[in-house]
């Protein structure tokens, strides 16, 4: 058998169990690796030991504790920087337009102009 390295602790009113350091002739302790409190009297059923997580405990306890990875992040392709470009400025447009102090028909009048959007 592998040798423990965490306590698996459930807290009543929690759905996922949480990990705690382990080591040999302590118990279970009073804090998860996440920061939150375990308390003694407030658990349901007893803490196990466990060598490796199986991935249903909380996130925050299994990324502090290396077993999960954040995934990175998706970099942006060039078709949506272009995309988010036009509609900042279309937005911008629309902005200064607004301003204006025309009716509300000529200014729509103005954005279709600029759109090319046909009536």
């Amino acid at each position: 058998m592998a040798t423990p390295k965490y306590w698996r602790v459930l807290v009543k009113g929690a759905r996922k169990f949480h990990l705690s350091e382990f080591s040999d002739g302590t118990g279970s302790g009073d804090l998860a690796i996440c920061g939150k409190a375990l308390p003694g009297n407030n658990r349901r059923g007893s803490a196990t030991t466990v060598a490796e997580p199986d991935g249903s405990e909380c996130a925050q306890c299994l990324l502090l504790s290396g077993h999960l990875a954040k995934r990175p992040r998706r970099n942006k392709t060039s078709e949506q920087l272009e995309y988010e470009g036009r509609i900042r400025a279309l937005t911008k447009v629309a902005q200064i337009i607004n301003g204006f102090k025309i009716s509300n028909a000529e200014k729509q009048a103005v954005m279709e102009t600029i759109l090319k959007i046909p009536t």
